[in-house]
Formats: structure tokens, sequence, C-alpha cells
């Protein structure tokens, strides 16, 4: 891709490319972006550590899987499978 011929439609593709993998866009549109997009499941798994209390600990544990798995629908495309092995952590947690 990086190679592609600028002209016979090599723009479009490459931008087609980076659409579909996501993180790939804030990469090459050298921002910091990504960074955020990162931080966003590190927050989510952390509601569960600031919450006192055993009935709402086990709440907000089942509250991070369910926005966890959220996250992980809405970026399936690009980094979304890499954090299913933490949803299916925090779940399971959350039924002890």
């Amino acid at each position: 891709m990086a190679g592609a011929a600028p002209g016979a439609g090599g723009g479009a593709v490459r931008a087609a490319f980076l659409l579909a993998t996501g993180v790939g866009v804030y990469v090459m549109a050298g921002s910091t972006g990504f960074v955020a997009v990162l931080l966003v499941p590190v927050a989510i798994t952390a509601i569960p550590l600031v919450v006192d209390g055993r009935s709402t600990r086990r709440t907000a544990r089942l509250l991070a899987a369910a926005l966890l798995l959220g996250w992980v629908l809405v970026s399936i495309a690009s980094v979304g499978l890499l954090y299913l092995p933490s949803v299916l952590l925090i779940a399971l947690s959350a039924t002890r």
C-alpha cells in the first residue's frame, strides 16, 4: 500500500484501506489520537478499582465487562479483538 502509484485509483485504495483498519487512520495522519483511542478500554477497566463495597464492586465489574464488550464490538475491525480476553476475565471476576 505504501508504494501505490499516484493516480489510477492508488489514493482511493489507500484511503479505503486506512478507513477499514481504523487505527491506521490515526497513525498515518501523524496525530496522537490513537493513544486516546487505546486509553478508552484502560479507563473502562479501571471502573471497578474506584468503587467501594462488595455488592457495588460486583456491579461495577459487570458494567465494565458490558462496556468493554461494546468497545470490542465497535472496534472489531482494528484492535477490538485484542481486548476480548479482558472482557472474559472481567466477566469471570464479576461472577465470583
